[in-house]
Parts: C-alpha cells; structure tokens; sequence
C-alpha cells in the first residue's frame, strides 16, 4: 500500500517538474537555433534539410566514413522505454 505525498512534499514536486519542464524548453529552443546556424553554415539558407542530412553532411565534412553510430539514440530508445513504464506503473496505482 502506498502512502499520499505530504503537500509540502507534493509542492517541492511539482516546483521540480515545473524547473525540468523549463529546462528541456531552453534546450529545446538552443537545438532548435544550433540547427537553424548549421544548415545555413552549411548552404542550406532558411531551410532546414532535417537532422539526418545535416549529420550526414558533417560526417563527410570531417571525413568520417561509415554508418553513423547509433549507440546514443539506442540509449535514448532504452531510457524513454523505462520512463514510460514507470509512468504507466504510477498511473495505474492512481491517486
């Protein structure tokens, strides 16, 4: 049986969610401004041809060959698998 959060707990909760949520914001905002300056440093001007294409063409600018790896996006699959099945654990034991 679980216990309810304490309010004062709930609020210091809520007051990390709410710093997270401006967080991935901000980050959200500087990669979308990182990619606007590579494409146009790369000779796209205003349009974005998309991430693929972009690490594609820095992967031949520094003369790597090869696949791109995809250890970091297996991570990222990994991670957002576990998220999800924590949050769908606490959804189901409710309020």
């Amino acid at each position: 049986m679980t216990t309810q959060p304490q309010p004062d707990e709930l609020a210091h909760l809520r007051a990390d969610l709410e710093d997270q949520r401006q967080a991935r914001q901000t980050a959200a905002g500087a990669a979308d401004r990182f990619r606007d300056v590579l494409s146009e440093a790369l000779g796209h001007g205003d349009e974005n041809p998309g991430d693929d294409v972009l690490v594609a063409e820095l992967r031949v600018h520094f003369g790597k060959t090869g696949p791109e790896p995809t250890r970091w996006r297996e991570f990222l699959t990994g991670a957002e698998a576990i998220r999800d099945q924590i949050n769908a654990a606490h959804r189901e034991e409710g309020p």
